[in-house]
């Protein structure tokens, strides 16, 4: 006799949805037998009350921002306000990398404001930009807690939000990069304390793609040709952990030089995942590194190599801004845009840290143009 209802298990609870229906529900359990009594007495009509008030934030949140089961978002759509798919992974990802992981088994009514600016306030290693984007997350948790009686009132609409400190990305020093990067591959493992960590942050460095784009490379994406290779960019490791498109939805290729070839291929023998269909970069399991992984052993490579930050803003993104900075006066512009995946000129300009040498270097060749210009245009014409 076919069941009339469907069970799936989401962020570790337990969720049903009828037959009928388009939408799970929450089971408030992790067990599956109490799931499956829980879903039978609510369908009999037997099951007993359970106070709202005492539901977990783990529980409350397990389908939040997920597009095909969410139903704040079905609620938006239905009043003709779109989600994007983006928007919804960048929530997810807020409730995922940091909202669950340090409230996630408190119930939600226990949960204040003052929690939550205290936490806010000393949460080291994100911008205020990313704290301000919680808070919105946050508050719409919240606001969908009290239209179903959870909470009474939504406390977390008066949290104050942070002022603007963003600041343009810094890029490591040539001599930093000598540190970081040794040729010898054993030292490159002793800098990053393995030799997936080493392979990762090489290929982010020699290559330029996004972090997501790299946890996202399988095996088959590395195409060898002969004495030389590329990485085929089709996918990237959303916030949220999910496998999707590109940033701007664009497949493109990466040359990969001879160094993080060899880099590559050791990491591949030592490596328990190592079949074509698999990731290059997994984690235990074989699913898709957490960022929050990668930025601690980005940290500890720093910290191994004697590279101090300082008042620098150096994230991992620094990696990708260090090789445009590299290559924008080799490759130019147009041939650097087709590597990156930038859609403008404008956006290569951004991620461009040149040193001074460099700028020289860079308008020596117009030097001539200018004085010449100069000479005609001004001098001459007044005398």
């Amino acid at each position: 006799m076919k069941s009339p209802y469907l069970l799936r298990k989401r962020n570790g609870i337990y969720q049903y949805k009828l037959a009928h229906e388009k939408t799970y529900h929450s089971t408030f359990e992790k067990n599956r037998t109490r799931a499956e009594r829980f879903v039978i007495e609510n369908l009999t009509g037997t099951a007993p009350e359970k106070p709202l008030t005492e539901i977990i934030l783990s529980a409350f949140a397990s389908d939040f921002f997920l597009l095909d089961t969410c139903s704040f978002i079905a609620k938006k759509t239905s009043k003709g306000k779109e989600i994007t798919k983006e928007m919804a992974q960048m929530r997810r990802g807020h409730l995922h990398n940091h909202i669950l992981p340090k409230f996630g088994k408190r119930i939600m009514k226990s949960i204040t404001k003052s929690d939550i600016d205290e936490w806010l306030i000393h949460y080291q290693g994100i911008a205020n930009r990313t704290k301000n984007h919680i808070i919105d997350t946050i508050r719409i948790i919240w606001d969908e807690a009290v239209d179903r009686g959870v909470i009474k009132e939504n406390p977390m609409r008066s949290i104050e939000k942070f002022a603007n400190n963003s600041k343009d990305r810094d890029i490591f020093t040539r001599e930093e990069m000598h540190r970081l990067f040794p040729r010898c591959i054993d030292e490159l493992r002793s800098i990053w304390g393995s030799l997936k960590y080493a392979s990762l942050f090489t290929v982010l460095a020699t290559t330029g793609i996004r972090e997501g784009e790299a946890l996202a490379l399988t095996w088959d994406d590395w195409v060898i040709k002969g004495d030389s290779s590329v990485l085929l960019i089709k996918k990237s490791v959303k916030n949220d952990r999910r496998i999707g498109s590109t940033k701007n939805k664009k497949e493109r290729i990466s040359h990969v030089n001879s160094h993080t070839s060899a880099v590559l291929e050791m990491w591949r023998n030592e490596s328990e995942y190592s079949n074509g269909d698999e990731l290059i970069f997994p984690n235990l399991i074989g699913e898709p590194l957490q960022r929050k992984s990668c930025l601690k052993n980005f940290h500890k490579g720093l910290e191994k190599a004697q590279v101090v930050i300082g008042e620098r803003n150096i994230v991992v993104h620094s990696l990708r801004h260090g090789f445009n900075t590299l290559y924008r006066t080799i490759l130019g512009d147009e041939a650097l845009q087709k590597f990156t995946g930038h859609s403008s000129k404008d956006m290569t300009s951004h991620y461009d840290h040149p040193s001074i040498d460099d700028r020289i270097a860079l308008l020596s060749k117009y030097h001539q143009v200018f004085d010449q210009t100069w000479q005609e245009k001004v001098l001459k014409s007044g005398s």
